[in-house]
């Protein structure tokens, strides 16, 4: 038995919630509850849409999803004693799926790192098999994903000050869209002073929130610092599994229940003295006994990059897509499967110049037998 558990209104958008989701950072969100050290709670969460996508294979909900609305984080939850200067000491005990049912799309002007090589929308719904540990999609054929359970959104309230330096080092990228104001209009809570002031939850900063790391599942450990007085702590955007990088925007996404058990290191983060948080992996990992690793070097076309990684990772993406659509995939399909599958992805060089090296190591298990044989025939031979 937990100590505490806090349940949503399953199916029901957040602003309908009564309180217990917010959609924003601000140091002025007041707690839902308040836990005491080394106590569990259960926290019941809406998936980041705010249940906009609908399980079908009509795609006008994700033309029309609001971007505004995305990762509503059930909280905040103060522990009680944390100051600033503190580490919580948050474990992972469980995550799992609510309805049994996820979600994965490429979002036009959104979808992730190859966003311009494919900007129409596409959308995946997953189902989740087998007491959730495996998902299929009638979407994306041949391919079943197994669980890798863990939030996407997990951090805890800045400081006034933290959250002013948020918004100076970010608006200037607000008029190129490379970072998001606070779009009051969706913000909850819905107080108009909080609404202006807050930042918005899509990138990860020192409070940690959406760092879209498939490693913090079942059994990981984070060190998040204290910025507050409670630290209040928030968690969302649930996934069932994804592949390193999120290359998509999305993995696949679901509604879901989370067990933590929140501890308190008194001054931990004023003696580590560094900037940003820690964790340690979880233990839940797929076996998978065959992989196959596509490369990508800081050259795009005959244009040369000194040591860009991110280049790198784009040109290996696009190796794996290409070869993935040697066996019947189309490019969204593809793109999708590399986001939601687990996939590893690695720099294997980063200092000789000028060309940085990654590699996308794509497990073949994932593929039912009529695939592999594709891949035997592709290879001329597996091992």
């Amino acid at each position: 038995m937990v100590d505490h558990y806090v349940q949503i209104k399953q199916g029901v958008r957040a602003a309908e919630q009564g309180g217990q989701v917010h959609n924003r950072w601000h140091p002025d969100i007041k707690p839902i509850l308040e836990m005491s050290p080394g106590e569990e709670i259960r926290l019941e969460t809406i998936g980041y849409d705010d249940y906009q996508l609908k399980d079908t294979d009509d795609v006008e909900d994700v033309k029309k999803l609001d971007l505004s609305r995305v990762h509503p984080i059930t909280g905040p939850i103060a522990v009680k004693g944390a100051e600033p200067g503190d580490f919580l000491v948050v474990d992972i005990l469980n995550v799992e799926s609510l309805s049994g049912i996820g979600y994965s799309a490429v979002i036009p002007k959104i979808g992730g790192i190859l966003r311009d090589v494919y900007p129409d929308p596409f959308k995946s719904v997953w189902y989740m098999k087998n007491g959730n540990k495996f998902a299929v999609s009638r979407h994306v054929p041949g391919v079943t994903v197994p669980a890798l359970p863990h939030p996407g959104v997990i951090g805890i309230a800045p400081s006034r000050s933290l959250l002013e330096s948020w918004h100076k080092r970010e608006s200037p990228l607000y008029g190129e869209e490379k970072a998001y104001p606070p779009y009051p209009d969706t913000a909850l809570p819905a107080d108009p002073r909080i609404a202006k002031e807050a930042a918005r939850t899509v990138p990860a900063r020192e409070n940690w929130g959406n760092v879209d790391i498939k490693d913090l599942t079942i059994g990981a450990r984070l060190f998040l610092p204290v910025f507050v007085p409670g630290g209040n702590l928030s968690v969302g955007d649930l996934h069932f599994a994804q592949g390193d990088g999120e290359v998509t925007w999305n993995a696949i996404e679901m509604d879901g229940r989370i067990t933590l058990k929140v501890g308190l290191w008194k001054e931990g983060y004023k003696k580590y003295g560094g900037k940003w948080p820690l964790y340690q992996p979880g233990f839940i990992r797929p076996i998978y006994g065959r992989w196959l690793t596509f490369a990508g070097l800081s050259v795009e076309g005959e244009k040369q990059y000194y040591l860009d990684s991110t280049i790198a990772a784009r040109e290996a993406l696009r190796n794996a897509i290409g070869f993935l659509q040697k066996l019947g995939y189309t490019g969204s399909q593809a793109y999708t499967i590399l986001s939601v599958c687990g996939m590893q992805m690695k720099i294997f060089g980063i200092v000789d110049v000028p060309n940085a090296g990654v590699g996308i190591d794509l497990p073949l298990d994932i593929f039912d037998k009529e695939v592999l044989n594709k891949v035997s025939d592709l290879l001329g031979q597996l091992r």
